[in-house]
């Protein structure tokens, strides 16, 4: 697949779907010449595509529809995130133990990790 025939592409969804912001180097040269498609190739616009307004509504229901299902799927893994996290603080309140701090361990670092250990005994030369 062409890459600078897709970028245009990419950008254009982003935009539809509202996708976080992209930052793109918009001086590099692969940028420039995506741009340069576009001029040459512009995206459909919406008024020959659904060239009702009975098509026009039906393109929104559809898409109404599918963004309601991406939140319903969305939602049900947000509850069992926050159910998991809320079992466990109180399964922590049960034992005494509030905190939510987490231990080296909890994070993948052991005690003999030569990089921890590079980390925590860093030259402060810097700030001397």
């Amino acid at each position: 697949m062409n890459v600078r025939q897709n970028f245009p592409h990419t950008l254009d969804l982003n935009e539809v779907y509202n996708l976080p912001n992209l930052y793109y180097n918009t001086s590099g040269s692969l940028y420039t010449e995506a741009m340069n498609v576009r001029q040459n190739f512009p995206p459909i616009s919406y008024f020959p595509r659904y060239p009702t307004r009975e098509a026009w509504n039906a393109h929104k229901a559809r898409e109404r529809s599918a963004f309601n299902a991406r939140e319903m799927v969305m939602d049900g893994a947000w509850e069992e995130q926050f159910g998991e996290y809320e079992r466990a603080q109180a399964a922590a309140t049960d034992i005494g133990n509030t905190s939510t701090t987490f231990t080296m361990e909890d994070l993948g670092f052991r005690e003999d990790d030569r990089f921890l250990h590079n980390f925590m005994n860093a030259n402060d030369s810097a700030d001397s």
